[in-house]
């Protein structure tokens, strides 16, 4: 093959490095802007005595998918433990949340 060759079939792939750095650096400032939001809507419902269980559970839900990504994509135990933990604990911020909205 022809080194024109080469560069045909990599602007084929659309994998540009700067794209997947990018994409990966976004991933990382939402998961930090999300854990910020939540801490400060937890603390503020906190101070008014009201229950933070429905953040909780969504913050532990959607970073535990992100981890569940990793583990499929490099297949390290770490995710899936980590994916295993905050699972769980969302479940468990759910059942809690649901059981004092319907028991009041």
């Amino acid at each position: 093959m022809e080194k024109d060759d080469f560069l045909k079939i990599a602007q084929k792939e659309r994998n540009d490095e700067r794209e997947i750095f990018v994409n990966d650096k976004s991933s990382v400032w939402i998961s930090r802007a999300l854990i910020g939001i939540a801490a400060f809507i937890s603390a503020i419902k906190e101070s008014h005595n009201l229950p933070f269980l429905d953040i909780l559970a969504m913050l532990c839900l959607s970073i535990g998918v992100g981890e569940l990504y990793k583990y499929f994509a490099k297949r390290e135990i770490k995710h899936l433990f980590l994916f295993i933990l905050l699972f769980t604990s969302g479940v468990v911020a759910i059942v809690f949340f649901l059981k004092d909205l319907y028991y009041g």
